[in-house]
């Protein structure tokens, strides 16, 4: 069976993907931060913040489809907390946008500013996670001192829920060999209730045999990798230049 994984681009070779993962870690979340931090009645001032994740996806070889693809995926959430901002927030608004000028309601601009914000910062994660290899991007988590426990269940979230999916599908699949037709909702119901079972009982069983044998291989809940992580001039020189032209953005009237 074949899933998209979302880090199917990251063991590529790019000057992207040759930076150091605590770097770019570092810079997408000073990224984020100072993007969610842009006033809410302000959208022009987000569209220079877009030169970051795109240099990244642009530098990184990562297809923008690939992007569009997951921001298309996700979008559903944000829109519909977005979209009940006109109704609560009626009042008119002066929007300046370059030389034009015009009159909104201020829930319709706050609308777009959370949408601009999500796709600007959903960009940089993608672009995060398709230029590091996951087992980098723990191990970069480590290093931030994030709790262990949470670094482990990250973990073991990215590698098994593929294949509680292709379990999902296999168990529907057999729920399909075995229907001839259309089935009373009745029915249905209750055959989606004992897949569900079936399933929640396969993944007890399959977690109990997952961890006996990594307590027989010495499993002591740390992630260890083959790589070791080392600082060169290019991840200084990344790290410094994003913060700096991030800032500039966020607190200064470069825009």
């Amino acid at each position: 069976m074949h899933h998209a994984y979302i880090d199917r681009f990251a063991s590529g070779d790019s000057p992207v993907h040759r930076l150091d993962a605590r770097a770019k870690l570092a810079a997408v979340a000073v990224f984020t931060a100072l993007v969610v931090s842009v006033p809410k009645y302000q959208v022009a001032a987000l569209f220079p913040y877009a030169i970051l994740p795109f240099a990244l996806l642009a530098f990184g070889g990562i297809p923008f489809a690939f992007v569009a693809k997951h921001l298309l995926l996700v979008s559903p959430f944000v829109l519909f907390v977005a979209v009940f901002n006109p109704l609560y927030d009626s009042a008119p608004m002066l929007v300046r946008f370059g030389p034009w000028a015009f009159w909104a309601r201020a829930g319709w601009v706050s609308c777009a500013n959370i949408c601009g914000k999500f796709a600007l910062t959903v960009s940089a994660l993608v672009a995060l996670v398709s230029t590091t290899p996951f087992d980098e991007l723990l191990k970069a988590l480590a290093w931030f001192r994030l709790p262990r426990l949470f670094i482990v269940e990250l973990s073991f979230l990215y590698r098994y829920l593929f294949v509680l999916i292709e379990e999902v599908m296999r168990l529907r699949r057999a729920r399909d060999c075995r229907t001839v037709g259309p089935s009373p909702l009745g029915r249905r119901v209750r055959v989606t209730g004992s897949l569900i079972g079936s399933l929640f009982v396969r993944t007890l069983e399959r977690g109990e045999r997952i961890y006996a044998a990594m307590l027989a291989r010495g499993f002591d809940g740390t992630v260890r990798t083959l790589s070791h992580f080392r600082l060169r001039a290019a991840d200084h020189a990344f790290l410094a230049g994003s913060v700096l032209f991030v800032a500039a953005l966020r607190f200064g009237p470069l825009w």
